[in-house]
């Protein structure tokens, strides 16, 4: 599965990103996650929009809980987190169903990083273990892997 720019989504899709990115700067976090989960449903290989739509997750999760650190720590039974590498596809859908739900997961950003890796999105994978850095700075593992992500993409 190849990486998608923007400008090759069809024109609704490109329409919906750019009025996702009109409402991210007014605050309609909804509307952003909705329009982003749409295309990336049919394009799951869209970087620009799954920055989009993480950027969107990530300023709707620290209003709901300001003042409060990212918790980065959210846990959910094994059968989420297993399976990356037999069934890529489906382990994308379970990570992104968890960062709906928390998008400072670190588990959840790694499956999305396996997951993303495993369809073939390197750019994505690197990206998703970036996330990861950026909520655990210390985590070498998370840094190691990115830059081996962002070497093969």
């Amino acid at each position: 599965m190849p990486e998608v720019t923007v400008s090759s989504l069809d024109a609704t899709s490109q329409k919906q990103i750019e009025n996702a990115q009109i409402a991210l700067q007014r605050g309609n976090f909804d509307y952003v996650i909705d329009a982003c989960n749409q295309v990336l449903k049919n394009q799951p290989g869209c970087l620009p929009v799954r920055k989009l739509q993480r950027a969107a997750q990530m300023r709707q999760y620290l209003a709901k809980n300001q003042g409060k650190a990212p918790s980065s720590g959210f846990t959910q039974p094994g059968f989420f987190f297993s399976g990356a590498k037999k069934d890529p596809a489906q382990s994308l859908l379970n990570a992104e169903k968890l960062l709906v739900i928390d998008p400072t997961s670190v588990p959840a950003l790694k499956l999305l990083a396996e997951a993303t890796a495993g369809l073939g999105l390197l750019e994505t994978s690197a990206w998703a273990w970036e996330c990861v850095h950026e909520l655990q700075p210390a985590d070498r593992e998370a840094l190691l892997k990115m830059g081996e992500g962002y070497l093969a993409a």
